[in-house]
């Protein structure tokens, strides 16, 4: 199986950096399928990737071509990036609406900075990413999944109330004895 590793929407000069999760995985999926249009991907994310990786699942699934797998190493799980874990009703609402004042504001700097390269567009991305999935809120997903966990966030991601178990129903898990790097 050929792996594609995708690198992040917004380090170059002429790309419009996505405000939300939703449209993160939009443009990760139109790239994979420019490079592969007939193949069911086996989706991987670690970490805030994991969180994109899981709705790029879910927008396939709905298009019903559903994706081979799907991987989740050790997702986000801080009240900030991953708030749905956590909070909810109006809490969750409180923290969400945080988030999205914040990515306004990356925007507008990149906005008024096109011009923006190295080590400064990076970080100004990697906020970008932080605010799409700190304003994302899971729907369901049924297709077969991996949950690897570090033994730090096993706790969390399992939790029966706001955990993963909540959002898929058959999930496979595996506990690394490592760190979440």
């Amino acid at each position: 199986r050929a792996l594609y590793a995708i690198r992040a929407i917004g380090l170059e000069k002429d790309e419009k950096l996505p405000r939300a999760t939703e449209e993160f995985a939009a443009e990760y999926l139109t790239g994979i399928e420019q490079v592969r249009p007939n193949e069911r991907p086996l989706l991987l994310g670690h970490c805030g990737g994991a969180i994109i990786a899981y709705e790029m699942a879910r927008q396939l699934t709905a298009r019903g071509t559903p994706p081979a797998g799907l991987i989740l190493a050790d997702p986000e799980i801080s009240e900030d990036f991953a708030p749905y874990l956590h909070k909810s009703g109006l809490a969750l609402q409180l923290v969400q609406s945080a988030w999205r004042k914040r990515a306004a504001q990356l925007d507008e700097v990149m906005r008024k900075n096109p011009d923006l390269s190295g080590e400064v567009r990076r970080v100004l991305v990697a906020g970008g990413i932080k605010h799409a999935i700190g304003t994302y809120t899971p729907q369901r997903y049924h297709g077969p999944t991996l949950l690897m966990t570090s033994v730090r966030r096993r706790r969390i991601l399992l939790d029966e109330t706001r955990g993963f178990p909540t959002l898929l129903p058959v999930v496979d898990v595996f506990t690394a004895t490592v760190g979440h790097l």
